[in-house]
């Protein structure tokens, strides 16, 4: 099992579409990160959004920053 996965994967291991995925990108409810045009997300990140983990995150275009 990969640590990190793409943006399409994130969608399907969720269950979201990914224009729903967008949505959370943009909002900051989900951290990611950038490489070049691809985004991806630590599989870590999905199982604590995916248990409903209230942890606040703060992430620029490149690297995530999380808070408490």
């Amino acid at each position: 099992m990969k640590n990190v996965v793409t943006l399409n994967e994130a969608a399907a291991y969720l269950r979201l579409t990914r224009s729903k995925m967008y949505q959370m990108k943009q909002s900051g409810s989900i951290p990611f990160e950038k490489k070049g045009k691809s985004i991806f997300f630590r599989r870590e990140d999905l199982d604590k959004y995916k248990s409903g983990a209230n942890e606040f995150f703060v992430f620029n275009e490149n690297q995530l920053i999380a808070g408490g």
